[in-house]
């Protein structure tokens, strides 16, 4: 039944948000754009020469709505759907990202509050070569997004960006010991 309640309260969350953000559009103007991913996926496993598996499968989709209220504030909402053979009910969703950005009060910089990516001091080089969990996922270091606040910027010469983030640990998962 507690499971239910957790899955109720995520729904009204997730309606909250979504309800309040079509309100400041609706009062503040500005410019929204939808987006959609999917992650089509074929599968196969052979084991010495007899098939294991073949599939074509769609494991992973985000539907992602970003509002732009001015120049310096923008806004995104993102939805991960997933296809899970581990999961009772064969699929889930989660919330991905829920932010606001305000460009203006840091100079060739920003400031990002709500649920946002999570780079817990790794080096991310933006490159996608395959479809899998973030590193720190996958290591169960800590979850690849959290609330919070982060202030960010360019560091000189082009030598890539930095952030500094302050996090509630939420998403935070302990390592298993061995």
């Amino acid at each position: 039944m507690a499971r239910k309640e957790e899955e109720i309260e995520r729904w009204r969350v997730l309606m909250g948000i979504l309800i309040l953000g079509a309100l400041c559009t609706e009062v503040n103007g500005g410019k929204s754009q939808l987006k959609a991913y999917t992650w089509f996926r074929y599968t196969y496993e052979q084991e010495d020469t007899n098939t294991k598996m073949s599939e074509f499968a769609v494991k992973r989709g985000y539907l992602r709505w970003e509002h732009q209220f001015i120049e310096e504030i923008k806004s995104r909402v993102t939805l991960d759907f997933f296809s899970s053979d581990d999961d009772p009910h064969g699929a889930g969703l989660k919330l991905k990202d829920a932010y606001v950005d305000f460009k203006y009060l840091i100079p060739e910089g920003k400031i990002t509050a709500g649920l946002q990516k999570n780079y817990f001091g790794l080096v991310y080089d933006w490159d996608y070569i395959t479809i899998e969990k973030a590193l720190e996922d996958k290591e169960k270091l800590a979850a690849s997004r959290d609330y919070g606040i982060s202030v960010g910027g360019n560091i000189p010469n082009g030598f890539g960006e930095c952030n500094l983030e302050i996090v509630n640990g939420e998403g935070y998962k302990k390592r298993e010991t061995t």
